[in-house]
């Protein structure tokens, strides 16, 4: 009797978990993963790093009740740090009707490839479920590297003008081939600042070669940005990595904030700068000179330098000298010498001239210089060349006439002088 009594208990226990496992109000038709339908005799291929699409077919069983409080959730397990899931909202289901609903999901990078996982997915209300499994085969992407982590210094990215900003960069691989010759690049393309260097080779990590002591992942050198003197504001910073010969391209983005220094107005009107001339001409492979003087009307010593910027794709610049120290009431001068290239194009080039006293901006000066071609400087100076010619030409022949006319002259004076002696002699 007691025996019984316990296999009836146990009956009405388990009784809840086996009505759960179906449902006589809906029940799903059919799964499809990134539209490949899904059976409990095939497997489905899935790409680490995508987002894979599930999309359940249902309907309500004629001749039964509605449902109000159904949801279908897809989930993935043996995800080491996590789970991987997706569901729906609360929705009806009615008898006699089909329904269609998409959930996605995101399968991790780092997610071990190369290996079959069950697919989840679960229909149900708060007293009846319906589930069904899939096998999903999970694969590394041909070519696939990651950002595994960037560190700046200073940390904050919080730099001031003129300092320095440095940086090493992780990367992992995580695709199917080794990769070789991975080129890093740290920009600012606001402020046409950019360094690169290189990462030899990266193996796999689910195919790691065995007869090399190669690494899935490394760090680049320390890369170095200097921020320009005259920078002030925030500016994005983009870490980039090529790889795959150049056909393959990942990009991670950073604000960089630059704390610039400008004078004070006070300051400002205690200094005076001019410049010779804003304009001039130059002929291709030649060079020209702007002078900027300078008046310190404080009462302390002040030091300027001069950045030039916008000349780097069309001419070569240098400053003389580099560092200026003005005393108190006192003036001086600095040159910028400008050459342009071979190749420069014709026509108005503008360029800047930052003036900085004590890192701090005082005045952006723009000039312009004229850039003539070469032929035809050198056709001018083959009329002018020409025109000499004629003219020294000329002259030779002025000169002889003007010889010719002295000599008929001097014979006409001698001829002269003769008649009057032979008039003055008196013969007996």
């Amino acid at each position: 009797m007691k025996l019984a009594i316990v296999m009836l208990f146990l009956a009405l226990v388990a009784l809840p978990v086996s009505l759960a496992a179906t449902s006589n109000d809906y029940r799903i038709t059919q799964v499809e993963v990134d539209g490949i339908v899904a059976t409990a005799a095939n497997t489905v291929y899935v790409e680490r790093s995508e987002t894979a699409a599930i999309e359940i077919w249902f309907e309500g069983i004629a001749g039964n009740s509605s449902v109000d409080d159904v949801r279908i959730k897809a989930w993935i397990g043996g995800y080491e740090y996590g789970d991987i899931q997706d569901r729906t909202e609360i929705f009806t289901v009615e008898p006699g009707v089909s329904y269609r609903k998409v959930l996605r999901l995101d399968i991790p990078e780092d997610m071990e490839a190369s290996k079959d996982y069950t697919l989840h997915v679960e229909m149900f209300d708060d007293r009846d479920n319906v589930e069904k499994e899939y096998v999903l085969r999970v694969k590394e992407k041909r070519h696939n590297l990651m950002f595994q982590d960037v560190l700046f210094s200073p940390s904050s990215l919080d730099v001031e003008a003129g300092k320095m900003l440095f940086a090493t960069v992780r990367i992992e691989n995580l695709g199917e081939k080794k990769e070789e010759d991975i080129k890093v690049t740290m920009k600012i393309p606001e402020l046409g600042l950019s360094t690169s260097t290189y990462i030899d080779q990266l193996t796999t990590v689910e195919h790691p070669d065995d007869n090399r002591d190669d690494e899935t992942s490394a760090s680049t050198e320390e890369m170095v940005l200097k921020m320009p003197e005259n920078a002030d504001g925030s500016y994005t910073l983009v870490i980039e990595a090529s790889y795959d010969r150049g056909n393959q391209v990942i990009k991670k983005e950073f604000t960089v904030n630059v704390r610039g220094t400008t004078i004070t107005p006070e300051e400002s009107a205690q200094l005076t700068v001019s410049v010779d001339k804003t304009s001039q001409m130059i002929k291709q492979g030649q060079g020209i000179v702007y002078q900027i003087s300078f008046s310190n009307l404080g009462t302390t010593a002040r030091t300027f330098k001069l950045d030039v910027n916008g000349e780097g794709t069309w001419a070569r610049s240098r400053v003389d000298p580099q560092v200026l120290t003005v005393r108190p009431d006192g003036t001086g001068e600095m040159f910028v010498y400008l050459t342009a290239n071979e190749d420069a194009s014709s026509g108005s080039h503008i360029f800047t001239v930052s003036v900085m006293s004590d890192n701090k901006l005082v005045q952006e000066i723009n000039l312009r210089a004229d850039v003539s071609d070469d032929s035809k400087a050198a056709a001018s100076t083959s009329d002018f060349g020409s025109f000499r010619k004629g003219l020294e030409i000329g002259f030779i022949v002025l000169l002889i006439i003007l010889v010719i006319l002295g000599i008929v002259l001097a014979v006409r004076k001698m001829g002269r002088n003769d008649d009057e002696e032979g008039e003055g002699k008196n013969y007996y």
